[in-house]
């Protein structure tokens, strides 16, 4: 058997197309961040929003690209990267117990409420505990953007909410 790999090729419309996107979605960020800071609202709230707008559950303009998707991912990377080394693990540390506290009560709250209500209102058993575990989800990296926009990263309740 004779079997030919094709290698996918890139062309100049798919790099184009790329690029196009990579443009929509930066300048849609920086706008939106722009207009949510002047109103008072962390930047990352706008930038959300303007990723809603221009995805493809609303206008339609970029989604869908691998490229996109892996330089999303690398973003978060290097935002994760960037709060790591503003962060002191020496005074990290000195918030452990209160860390864990706030984890915990993050996790457990949210998971109880939603299992709770999910049920009370006839959500069947896997169906309340789909939504609680939805409600129980946090994002260390939304978190960690709105502590570096308000340059809070230093202080102690930064400290005590990212160590949770």
């Amino acid at each position: 058997m004779d079997r030919q790999r094709t290698v996918p090729t890139v062309t100049d419309a798919s790099v184009t197309e790329v690029l196009l996107h990579v443009l929509v979605v930066l300048v849609a960020a920086k706008v939106a961040a722009e207009v949510s800071e002047r109103v008072g609202v962390p930047a990352v709230v706008g930038e959300i929003l303007a990723g809603v707008i221009i995805g493809p559950s609303a206008l339609g303009l970029v989604g869908g690209d691998e490229v996109l998707a892996v330089l999303g991912e690398l973003g978060v990377i290097l935002l994760l990267l960037q709060v790591g080394m503003e962060m002191d693990l020496a005074e990290l540390g000195k918030v452990g117990r209160s860390s864990l506290a706030v984890g915990a009560v993050g996790v457990v709250v949210p998971l109880a409420a939603g299992g709770g209500l999910g049920l009370a209102v006839g959500m069947s058993g896997n169906a309340a505990l789909f939504t609680a575990a939805a409600l129980t989800a946090t994002s260390v990296g939304i978190t960690a953007r709105v502590f570096n926009d308000l340059r809070a990263l230093a202080t102690v309740e930064a400290r005590t909410v990212l160590g949770a």
